[in-house]
């Protein structure tokens, strides 16, 4: 490395000219994936876990508990498909510091699922009963039932990681070999 000039640096391999490398644009784009990418599975990943981090335990009221369906369509092939998934719908009440709240949340990430596993969850929610909740200490409004992060959720951390990743890998620069260094052999000389 030679640096000459008050501002120019000169490293292995350049010539001096300042024209652009091949595939920089291409590189470019890959930064800029890379950094999207990353930072959207960063945020998935702390919605998905933010409730094991940093919420505390409440006692609560629970007001009410039913399942909700919603439909979901989908497109495969060209063929159109609509199918009910449900997921628990939950009412509760719980006191912070003589405040009273009023949560809805069952989870963080409440993704849609079977019937079965709804209904199994909302058996065990009557009105009336006592639960303990999860509530965020900076803002108590924000509560949950369970704070356990769902595991289909966990795709959406992983993926966007991987693939940042990847980008990012892809938008480095290839190696190039440096020549061999010849070392005179010690025994010949002697």
């Amino acid at each position: 490395m030679k640096i000459s000039g008050q501002w120019s640096l000169t490293l292995p391999g350049d010539s001096g000219e300042s024209t652009p490398r091949k595939g920089s644009a291409v590189r470019r784009v890959l930064a800029v994936l890379s950094v999207g990418l990353t930072a959207v599975g960063a945020w998935q990943a702390w919605a998905t876990f933010e409730p094991l981090f940093r919420y505390r335990p409440a006692p609560a009221t629970v007001i009410s508990a039913r399942v909700q369906s919603q439909q979901v369509t989908s497109r495969s092939n060209g063929i159109r498909r609509t199918r009910l998934r449900f997921a628990p719908d939950v009412a509760y009440r719980l006191t912070v510091n003589g405040e009273t709240y009023l949560g809805t949340h069952y989870s963080a990430t409440t993704s849609l699922g079977s019937r079965a596993e709804a209904t199994r969850i909302v058996n065990g929610l009557v009105p009336g009963t006592g639960v303990v909740v999860w509530y965020d200490p900076a803002d108590p409004s924000r509560s949950v039932m369970n704070r356990d992060p769902d595991p289909r959720m966990l795709f959406f951390v992983i993926v966007p990681i991987v693939l940042g990743v990847l980008s990012w890998m892809l938008m480095r620069p290839p190696y190039e070999a440096e020549p061999a260094v010849e070392y005179p052999d010690i025994a010949k000389a002697a």
